[in-house]
C-alpha cells in the first residue's frame, strides 16, 4: 500500500523518535542535540547509540544502524514499511488513510507540483536578485556557470523564517496545500514556516516549465548540516549536492 506523503509526515510529528525509542531503549545520557543510549541492535556497555529529537533520527556510532521513526519500528519490530506505518498510526490512534483512490489524488498531486514549479520560479528570482548574490559567489566558486544555472533552474531560499509562504498566500495557496507539497513544515505552536532557508536550491523539473519537487539543497559552505527535502510527490533523484557531506535521512 502507498501512503500519501502527507499522511507520512503527520504520522512522524505525531510520533516524536525521543518517545517512541524510549519505549525500547534507556536513554540516560544528554549531549547537545543528542540522547544516548546502550544500542538495541547489537551488545555494548558504552552508550553509542544517538537519538537526535531536534531533527527526528537515530544513528549508532557502533553498528551504524540509523534513520527515522518507521525505520526504527521496522528495526526493532522485524516489519515491514506498511506494518511499521500501521504500527505507528495504531500507537496515536491516527487512522490509517482509505484504500484506493479517486480523482482527488489527481488533484492533490497536480496542485502540488503547480505549487512547486511556483516555489521554484520564486526561489530562482531570489537568486538572481541582489541578495542571492552570496549564493551566486559560492555556485561560481563551485564551477557552475550563469547559462547552467538558468538551464537548471537553481534557486536561493533567503534565510528568513516565512518569506516562500507569504509569497505562496498572495499567489492563492492555501497553508495546508504548501504542506502537502512539502514546501512548508508545522511549528509546534501550529503555525507554518518556510522548509528551506539560507540555502541553494535544486528544482526536479518533470519537464519544461514544471517542478515536481525541490530537493537538495546546500547551505552555500556555512557551517551546519545539508537539509534534506521532506518525501513529497514525485520527488526523483536528482544532481549530487554541491557539498559532499551525506545528507541525513529525516
Amino acid at each position: 500500500m502507498q501512503f500519501p506523503e502527507s499522511f507520512l509526515r503527520e504520522l512522524a510529528e505525531r510520533n516524536d523518535i525521543e518517545s517512541v525509542v524510549s519505549d525500547y531503549v534507556a536513554l540516560t545520557k544528554r549531549s547537545g542535540q543528542n540522547v544516548f543510549g546502550l544500542c538495541p541492535f547489537h551488545s555494548e556497555k558504552t552508550p553509542s547509540f544517538a537519538v537526535n529529537p531536534s531533527k527526528q533520527f537515530y544513528h549508532c556510532f557502533g553498528c551504524g544502524k540509523g534513520g527515522d521513526v518507521i525505520n526504527f519500528i521496522m528495526d526493532m519490530e522485524n516489519m515491514s514499511f506498511p506494518e511499521a506505518v500501521e504500527f505507528l498510526a495504531k500507537r496515536v490512534n491516527m487512522p490509517l488513510p482509505e484504500k484506493g483512490g479517486d480523482g482527488r489524488s489527481a488533484i492533490k498531486r497536480k496542485k502540488a507540483i503547480e505549487a512547486n514549479t511556483e516555489a521554484a520560479r520564486f526561489f530562482h528570482s531570489e537568486l538572481m536578485a541582489a541578495g542571492g548574490k552570496e549564493a551566486m559567489n559560492y555556485l561560481s566558486e563551485r564551477g557552475m556557470r550563469l547559462p547552467t544555472i538558468r538551464n537548471f533552474g537553481l534557486g536561493y531560499a533567503p534565510d528568513a523564517w516565512d518569506l516562500l509562504l507569504r509569497h505562496m498566500r498572495e499567489k492563492g495557496y492555501s497553508d495546508f496545500e504548501l504542506y502537502d507539497s512539502g514546501l512548508v513544515k508545522r511549528s509546534k505552536s501550529g503555525g507554518y514556516y518556510d522548509t528551506f532557508r539560507g540555502r541553494i536550491v535544486f528544482p526536479n523539473n518533470r519537464c519544461e516549465r514544471q517542478c515536481s519537487g525541490l530537493f537538495r539543497a546546500d547551505n552555500c559552505g556555512r557551517q551546519g548540516q545539508i537539509s534534506q527535502q521532506p518525501r513529497n510527490h514525485d520527488i526523483q533523484q536528482g544532481p549530487p549536492p554541491l557539498r559532499n557531506e551525506p545528507c541525513k535521512k529525516v
